[in-house]
């Protein structure tokens, strides 16, 4: 059912006109959420926290909807890419459209303020033991490309660092390298710099709404024998949610526990929550 453009009216408490009409974009898999943006039904601004597959082709559809989108690389946009190359490329591709790429950055849309960032994710996050966590995202984390990143010297020096820490091997990448999968220093050292950043962005004053999407990738699945291999799938089942006393509202997934058999075992499943 459309929203109504002006509401009850309450808007008028915090503004003079009314508050934009914030669509997520949802689905399970790519395919999905294309589909999805076939019947987008009435909105102001789109939403979309990654998920959709190649950055440049995916902005191209975007551009199509005629209204302004703020778009999160996820992991299928980073899938098969030098990371420190698709948001340049996304934003390279978004020029004369109403189609915004934030990573690490900001935008504001009828007064309101967008935050977007991936997070990547850390065993700190996910408070999971670091040596299992490195077994379980290493492989996942192969096809995302990082050999440009690794080329700098302080990102080099500091990934270096995380691993003699942890006492893992510390990659040899040449000058010359141009393949290079991402390593799970990597994923650490970025949702570190993202939070910070977003820390140091939501400090700033700001006199209107907030909004901060993310895309965190990869989470672990768990199973009964705690085995289970990471999972790097997009974001699904967002919810919003407005912090008590921050006047900022945060679009993030929200998930809920089931459990279920699996070969006589019990094994939990992420599903989305509501």
């Amino acid at each position: 059912m459309p929203v109504p453009k002006n509401g009850s009216g309450l808007f008028r408490l915090f503004r003079d006109t009314p508050f934009p009409r914030i669509k997520l974009l949802a689905g399970g898999n790519p395919d999905e959420r294309r589909h999805a943006l076939t019947c987008l039904g009435d909105c102001d601004v789109l939403v979309v926290p990654g998920g959709l597959g190649d950055i440049v082709s995916s902005i191209d559809v975007l551009s199509k909807i005629a209204i302004p989108v703020v778009y999160i690389p996820g992991v299928e946009e980073y899938r098969g890419r030098e990371m420190t190359s698709v948001a340049a490329a996304g934003r390279e591709a978004t020029r004369g459209t109403l189609v915004h790429v934030l990573e690490q950055g900001s935008v504001v849309l009828d007064g309101v303020r967008f935050l977007g960032t991936p997070l990547w994710s850390s065993p700190a996050h996910l408070h999971v033991d670091t040596a299992r966590w490195f077994t379980q995202t290493e492989t996942e984390l192969e096809p995302l490309q990082c050999a440009d990143w690794w080329q700098e010297a302080d990102n080099a020096a500091y990934a270096s660092a995380i691993c003699i820490a942890n006492r893992w091997e510390v990659p040899k990448v040449t000058p010359m390298q141009t393949h290079f999968g991402m390593h799970p220093a990597v994923s650490i050292i970025e949702n570190r710099r993202a939070l910070q950043w977003l820390a140091d962005k939501l400090a700033d004053s700001f006199a209107g709404p907030t909004v901060v999407v993310t895309h965190f990738e990869p989470q672990l699945a768990e199973s009964g024998d705690g085995n289970a291999p990471a999972q790097m799938n997009p974001s699904r089942g967002p919810t919003a949610k407005k912090p008590a006393r921050s006047g900022r509202l945060a679009l993030r997934p929200r998930f809920r526990e089931s459990r279920r058999c699996h070969r006589g075992r019990s094994c939990v499943r992420w599903t989305p929550g509501c």
